[in-house]
């Protein structure tokens, strides 16, 4: 079972599959809106 995990691993990896690298870059403004009530209770 631990050979085919790897194996399917290696694969996943040759094909790019997973990225362990992330570059994210931009220009632009966040807003964070917070306009829950403080009363409201969750369902």
């Amino acid at each position: 079972m631990a050979d085919k995990l790897k194996a399917l691993e290696l694969l996943g990896r040759r094909l790019g599959l997973f990225t362990d690298n992330v570059n994210l870059s931009g220009e632009g403004a966040i807003q964070i809106v917070d306009n829950i009530p403080k009363d409201s209770q969750p369902d």
